[in-house]
């Protein structure tokens, strides 16, 4: 205590305690010590502080929100009462002397409640969610394209080739429907993609697409059969690739390679009149020298 004046003595506050070496003491700064870190003192006149108690820890210039959330505040002089460890955070030891002795919950563990005093209480993320740092307060649910089907998890893992997962906290993914592939390496696409054009999928699961065969062309997206996505060329049109989009018209005249030989139409398409095919190059040329010389004389 220390004396105000008029026969009164005034009680050392909250967080400080009485300084036993000092007598007769007329302020608080004589009487009175700040609680060290690691202890405080809850009332009035304290001679002592006492040790900070698990689950919580003692150093003033902190304040503890109502969210769980940890903040720093300016000095009030003292350490009146403990602080409870934020969420995501133990402390299994007493006298506690900093936030730093509030350790924090594992990876793939969380704690929303403030206060915990063992590991126990930082309880196992469920199935679909992960927690990938240490001190969380909460599990997050694994996004699209990603599931986890095991309790604890730090991460969630990417959908395999041919599956996907367009829902958040996924188990598990599932195969793609017929008509659509996932590729690997999809990336964050939680969708399978449809089939293109000149391509189609008969099964579940596909990481790719089959070629509709040379002679035909591909007639539409997520085609689910060879029959219900390509079609034959129609006549006069051929296609000599997989995957056509479109068939090309026949040649309707002979073609001639380099040494005059009659080039055989493409498959599908009928044989050209060769009577009306032009001449080789080399008698083009024979038949002009035979103009030229015929006009000279």
């Amino acid at each position: 205590t220390y004396g105000k004046g008029g026969g009164i003595c005034a009680q050392c506050s909250p967080g400080t305690f009485g300084n036993a070496t000092v007598g007769g003491a007329v302020t608080p700064a004589e009487a009175c010590s700040a609680c060290p870190p690691g202890r405080y003192a809850p009332a009035y006149g304290a001679s002592a502080c006492v040790p900070c108690v698990i689950g919580t820890f003692c150093e003033d210039g902190w304040v503890l929100h109502s969210d769980g959330a940890l903040e720093a505040a300016p000095p009030s002089g003292g350490i009146p009462l403990p602080i409870p460890c934020p969420r995501g955070t133990y402390n299994p030891s007493p006298g506690g002397p900093s936030p730093e002795s509030c350790l924090k919950c594992p990876a793939g563990t969380a704690r929303h409640a403030v206060g915990g005093t063992t590991i126990d209480g930082c309880d196992a993320c469920e199935p679909g969610t992960f927690a990938g740092a240490p001190g969380a307060a909460n599990c997050t649910a694994c996004a699209p394209s990603t599931y986890q089907p095991s309790p604890g998890a730090a991460a969630c893992a990417p959908c395999p080739p041919g599956m996907f997962s367009n829902v958040s906290g996924a188990l598990q993914c599932v195969q793609c429907p017929i008509g659509s592939f996932s590729a690997a390496g999809a990336g964050d696409d939680p969708m399978c993609d449809a089939c293109p054009a000149g391509r189609y999928s008969d099964s579940t699961g596909a990481t790719e697409c089959k070629a509709c065969p040379v002679g035909t062309v591909g007639i539409g997206r997520r085609a689910t059969s060879v029959e219900e996505g390509c079609v034959p060329c129609a006549n006069g049109t051929f296609s000599l690739a997989e995957a056509a989009t479109a068939c090309m018209a026949c040649p309707t005249e002979v073609e001639l390679d380099d040494e005059g030989e009659e080039i055989p139409p493409p498959d599908g398409c009928p044989p050209v009149d060769s009577a009306a095919a032009p001449l080789p190059r080399a008698a083009l040329t024979a038949l002009l020298l035979l103009c030229v010389c015929r006009l000279r004389s």
